[in-house]
């Protein structure tokens, strides 16, 4: 399993637990997340950092109004369709490789 596909099946997981009210374990989990992306950005040609970024900032801003299934939604609409889209783009053994 390449890194992005870890990262989509993380952010499932995360929309589940939030779902469920799990609150404390998907705070923990966001955290994870959000740190795993963060070395993806450099990797990435400008006009999809710009979209990582962008996407992080909505993530972050959405946690901070504690709007718990907005965020539920984000992930699984923004984040996973952003990081399935690069799955897609990528090649060779880390899907993180940028085209």
């Amino acid at each position: 399993m390449t890194l992005i596909e870890k990262q989509i099946a993380f952010a499932n997981e995360l929309a589940l637990l939030i779902r469920q009210g799990r609150l404390e374990e998907s705070k923990v989990g966001v955290e994870r997340l959000m740190q795993s992306l963060i070395p993806m950005i450099s990797q990435l040609p400008t006009i999809h950092q710009q979209r990582l970024i962008q996407i992080s900032e909505q993530f972050i801003s959405t946690q901070q109004q504690r709007d718990w299934f907005g965020l539920a939604d984000y992930l699984d609409s923004e984040l996973i369709d952003f990081l399935s889209f690069l799955r897609g783009k990528a090649s060779g053994a880390d899907a993180c490789t940028p085209v």
